[in-house]
């Protein structure tokens, strides 16, 4: 099971699919394409784990590489939130 897994690591689950359809629908249609270019919609996604943030960074990098101004398009935030 172990070997399963790590073979499964890193690579974009159905979850990370659903997102990117969704960027190509408004967003940007030719996604994973070169010079692919963006319109002017965008999406702000939470989370609340570092390790979803980590994978989900990793995955919309890899996604965006090759589109216009890539290095620009993903800006990350992150910061504790006050129990109360």
């Amino acid at each position: 099971m172990s070997a399963i897994a790590e073979t499964a690591r890193g690579q974009p689950d159905a979850r990370i699919h659903t997102l990117l359809d969704w960027i190509r629908q408004h967003m940007c249609p030719k996604l994973g394409q070169p010079g692919a270019t963006w319109t002017d919609i965008r999406v702000v996604i939470f989370t609340e784990y570092n390790d979803t943030k980590r994978y989900l960074k990793q995955q919309l990098e890899a996604a965006m590489a090759e589109s216009n101004r890539a290095a620009y398009r993903l800006a990350v935030y992150h910061g504790p939130t006050p129990p109360a």
